[in-house]
């Protein structure tokens, strides 16, 4: 009988812990989803409006299967910046990873550092970072698969 309620006080006890990791987890995404969407709309602020239009151009091609990887599309974008506007999108992508640090270590989490995928490093490159704000995260993942199958 010491056995079942032992048992049953550790299935509470696990179950309770997975609900609580899992609203910290929900929580966590919450707030890096606000962090992203903060970026997204300092670094589109930087861009004049000819460059705005341009770069959406870019970003429906690559949606729409033109690019055939992420650094093409990426270069594309770099290739509209200016200067002033390629430092602020930079700053826009510093500023968010900085906070998300930071809310990684306030809230504890040991998961390490941010995934890198298979290739290496994410490019610390404004046309790519425009460019991983504007598509979705399967469409994303289709370019930079398409970018390591490359030779």
């Amino acid at each position: 009988m010491k056995a079942i309620f032992l048992a049953l006080g550790l299935l509470v006890a696990a179950t309770g812990c997975a609900a609580s990791a899992q609203s910290h987890s929900d929580s966590n995404r919450a707030a890096f989803q606000q962090t992203r969407d903060g970026a997204k709309t300092q670094a589109l602020a930087a861009l004049s409006n000819d460059h705005r239009t341009k770069v959406d151009a870019l970003v429906s091609k690559a949606k729409s299967g033109g690019f055939t990887d992420a650094q093409a599309a990426a270069q594309a974008i770099d290739g509209i910046l200016s200067p002033q506007e390629s430092q602020a999108v930079s700053a826009a992508r510093a500023d968010m990873m900085q906070k998300i640090r930071a809310a990684r270590q306030s809230s504890g989490d040991q998961a390490g550092p941010p995934r890198r995928r298979a290739g290496g490093a994410v490019p610390n490159d404004p046309g790519y970072f425009l460019l991983s704000l504007e598509l979705d995260r399967e469409q994303m993942r289709s370019l930079r698969n398409a970018s390591d199958a490359r030779p």
